[in-house]
């Protein structure tokens, strides 16, 4: 997959067969917010005119209610990336 910077979203990542559009936001949101700069995204997506599934997510230091867009978003706060990490880690070295 392919990342590149846009101006209108902090991350586009082109693949061969999708399009992932990612907001990166260094603060606590609420479910409202986090929904509202999602469908912001789609939106603005709109006007990339790449072939592909689509897909939509938000990174986040900590996000109320993500349980509730996870399957229709990427949703991801700190402690699942800290999560990753250590996952990553553990398994390196065992």
């Amino acid at each position: 997959m392919v990342s590149l910077f846009l101006y209108f979203s902090d991350r586009l990542l082109v693949g061969l067969r999708e399009v992932a559009f990612f907001e990166v936001k260094w603060r606590d949101m609420s479910y409202g917010d986090a929904i509202n700069l999602l469908r912001r995204l789609e939106e603005k997506a709109e006007a990339v005119k790449l072939k592909g599934e689509r897909r939509y997510g938000l990174i986040a230091r900590k996000i109320e209610g993500k349980d509730k867009l996870v399957g229709n978003y990427h949703v991801y706060d700190l402690s699942d990336l800290s999560e990753k990490i250590r996952d990553c880690t553990t398994k390196r070295f065992i």
